[in-house]
């Protein structure tokens, strides 16, 4: 059984090669050289080294509600991921644009699509408001993929499912654990310190056992 999903999804067949196939004509038709850097930089934004950097200030600085809606998204951000690293595994589609790949790195589903929509999913909780804007955030990220050739307009639409899926599993059952954020800051390696005039802002690293 697992053999022939495998088979269905890695080559394309009846299943998910008509739907990409109509999708990816739309796209091209789409395509203009002035967006190429633009879809670039969007897809480039989205990466867990500028997630990690965009939650220091909400660790440090943020109001409750505001870290606590950061800490639903990283435990939504951890489920969605692995579902989204085990399919891959499991799956092991080729990328559109042909390059090799691991099979950890393969292309179904998207992993910018299932992080981004589990993000926007759990921002929505907490801020209604921002609601439309998370959700076009997402989609713009997970069309980036499609615009560069990095995934199937099906890897697209299975990894914001998973996303999706990935947040409300967190927001079911994992809301309640909170971590301990006085804590943490305690134990934290990093000191932010904030003077009254301009430029006293002093970064400090710190050891503790």
């Amino acid at each position: 059984m697992l053999a022939s999903a495998n088979t269905c999804v890695a080559a394309d067949s009846h299943c998910l090669g008509a739907l990409d196939e109509r999708v990816i004509e739309w796209t091209g038709e789409c395509r203009y050289r002035s967006m190429d850097c633009f879809m670039t930089r969007v897809s480039e934004v989205w990466s867990s080294e500028n997630l990690v950097l965009a939650s220091l200030p909400v660790i440090v600085y943020g109001d409750e509600r505001a870290f606590r809606c950061l800490e639903l998204s990283w435990k939504s951000l951890l489920i969605s991921e692995a579902a989204t690293a085990a399919l891959k595994w499991v799956t092991n589609r080729q990328r559109p644009d042909g390059e090799p790949h691991s099979r950890a790195n393969s292309s179904f589903p998207s992993s910018h699509a299932s992080s981004s929509f589990a993000v926007a999913h759990s921002v929505s909780r907490y801020y209604p408001r921002f609601s439309a804007a998370a959700y076009a955030g997402a989609a713009l990220v997970s069309y980036s993929r499609m615009y560069l050739d990095a995934h199937h307009p099906s890897d697209v639409i299975v990894g914001a499912g998973v996303g999706i899926m990935g947040g409300y599993l967190a927001a079911r059952y994992l809301e309640d654990l909170h971590i301990d954020r006085a804590a943490f800051l305690e134990r934290s390696p990093v000191r932010i310190q904030v003077g009254d005039g301009l430029g006293s802002v002093r970064v400090a690293f710190t050891w503790r056992m």
